[in-house]
């Protein structure tokens, strides 16, 4: 009886102080060691925790199934509790994200060289069941410091840097430094600020008419998101969507822009104007939601309006991202008659093969190439092609940036279908963007 009890003590011992599914010491256990080591330096010691985090685990659950996940992150764990030696410790947050701890590295060096080891290490192929994995890491580092005396502050830090890691493209390490805190703060400011944003309708839509070239109508107009703040100002989406995507805030942000969008597009019609549809932009985190494409059966509904008086513009980076579940949504989106456009196109990797994969509806020619293209003979060449290629697939090219008379002409020349640029009209309110297509269709 005694030694059941015992049995049943070291058990839930055991379990205190370990992650149940890799069998790692757990996030108890690492503030423990560290607090020990800390308690026993009390002069400034050398100590690093190395925050790691695998890149887009989710992808994996998402497309395998959690079970294969699990089996993955245990390879993981064991390919990374090998590389510990006597003086470092290693633990499991759950999920995919590790901490090791380095007592004593010798300089920071050391650590840099270490990080590296790791990266390669996680980035050596991994076989689960009949699946092989090639993955990769990124890792954010902090130092025993005046500052960082304590356990906390040492993770905080660690987990800031780790942030940093991933912004700057991943598969890669960043030491922490102090004025990441700056810029951390200005961040959780930014998102605290779009809450309220969204909470008070301070987001408005500008619009900007899209010009068919062969019959010199406005066939259409694209949304752009504007945050009109209580002093005045006026911030385009470059200053904040990132910070909305990383806070979730872009779905309920896009369900606004979708609904508010439509319902413009409902209005000028019943007010005589003969727009073919409505273009707006979609992120990836709200593009493959499991409720994106009935909510926009739901609005479409709504306003009465057929499916392709809706256009959607995704860039390259969003096909990168779930190609397989992209894939399923633009299936679906097709099915309702919703035009689906790649926006930026030529400014990717892979954006041939794309078009192999997804059938698209339009192609929209990246600014960058329009804007030179009478002083480069390379940006021409992309544009020539990029228009045949559109044309054997008769999917229609619509050119951006347009900003002068010899560009649209050259355009027309080439046989690019339509055109938006400030040329034709800036981007601007409801009320102004009316006035505009009433002058234009008296035309």
């Amino acid at each position: 009886m005694t030694k059941h009890i015992d049995n049943e003590s070291t058990k839930i011992e055991y379990l205190a102080y370990h992650e149940s599914l890799t069998g790692l010491p757990n996030r108890r256990s690492l503030e423990d060691k560290v607090n020990q080591f800390l308690k026993t330096h009390k002069t400034p010691c050398n100590f690093a925790l190395l925050f790691l985090d695998i890149n887009k685990f989710k992808y994996v659950n998402d497309t395998h199934g959690y079970t294969i996940g699990d089996e993955l992150l245990k390879s993981i764990a064991t390919r990374l509790r090998e590389k510990i030696s006597s003086n470092e410790f290693i633990a499991s947050l759950g999920g995919d994200k590790f901490v090791i701890a380095l007592m004593e590295p010798s300089s920071e060096e050391f650590v840099a060289a270490y990080a590296k080891e790791l990266l390669l290490l996680i980035s050596k192929i991994f076989s689960v069941d009949d699946y092989q994995f090639r993955i990769n890491a990124s890792i954010g580092i902090s130092f025993y410091t005046k500052e960082t005396q304590d356990y906390n502050t040492l993770l905080r830090y660690a987990d800031i840097a780790l942030y940093y890691a991933k912004e700057q493209g991943r598969n890669n390490f960043r030491f922490f430094e102090i004025e990441m805190l700056d810029k951390i703060n200005a961040k959780s400011q930014l998102e605290h600020d779009l809450h309220v944003a969204l909470e008070n309708n301070e987001f408005i839509l500008y619009y900007q008419p899209l010009l068919c070239l062969k019959t010199n109508t406005c066939t259409g107009v694209e949304v752009l998101l504007r945050w009109k703040k209580k002093d005045g100002s006026v911030i385009r989406p470059e200053k904040f969507v990132d910070v909305s995507v990383e806070s979730g805030l872009i779905g309920p942000m896009t369900q606004w822009i979708l609904r508010t969008a439509c319902h413009q597009l409902k209005c000028w019609r019943d007010s005589g104007l003969h727009l073919q549809h409505i273009a707006v932009n979609i992120t990836a985190p709200y593009l493959i939601d499991a409720k994106f494409v009935d909510f926009i059966k739901q609005v479409l509904h709504e306003e009465n309006l057929s499916g392709d008086s809706l256009e959607l513009e995704i860039t390259e980076n969003i096909l990168i991202e779930d190609i397989e579940n992209t894939q399923l949504v633009i299936n679906s989106l097709k099915q309702l008659g919703v035009k689906v456009t790649i926006d930026d196109f030529g400014t990717g990797y892979s954006s041939f093969n794309y078009l192999k994969r997804f059938y698209f509806d339009r192609i929209k020619i990246d600014q960058s190439f329009v804007s030179d293209i009478f002083r480069s003979q390379s940006d021409l060449a992309i544009v020539k092609a990029i228009i045949a290629v559109g044309k054997s697939l008769e999917v229609k090219l619509l050119a951006e940036g347009i900003e002068t008379a010899d560009q649209q002409q050259i355009l027309t020349d080439l046989g690019c279908d339509e055109i938006q640029g400030y040329y034709y009209c800036r981007p601007n309110s409801v009320d102004i963007i009316t006035a505009f297509l009433r002058r234009v269709e008296l035309k």
